[in-house]
């Protein structure tokens, strides 16, 4: 079994992003990576087969799924649930009571 490992530059031709973008995600630990030394500036790489994986678990099937449903919000903000329609007990044929 041999294992196949990537720098950022195939990494990001791999997905189809740029470098800055695996650099984000590198360092938010949206994807896995091997540092290779101890200090800021050591060099990273990526096992092919976790970054497939990773990939694959981020597969979405919109066919089935209904408005926004399945969707990520960070913000915390939730739309609120539809509430009953608003029914008045006024009637508006008739003018106000000024007196």
């Amino acid at each position: 079994m041999n294992k196949k490992y990537l720098n950022k530059k195939e990494v990001a031709e791999l997905i189809g992003v740029t470098v800055q973008t695996i650099d984000d995600w590198r360092r938010a630990g949206k994807i896995t990576y091997i540092k290779l030394g101890e200090t800021a500036n050591s060099a990273v790489r990526f096992d092919r087969d976790d970054i497939l994986d990773w990939m694959e678990r981020r597969k979405h099937n919109t066919v089935f799924r209904g408005h926004l449903q399945g969707i990520e919000r960070n913000s915390g903000f939730e739309p609120e649930k539809p509430s009953e329609p608003y029914e008045s007990t006024e009637t508006y044929d008739q003018p106000p009571d000024l007196y």
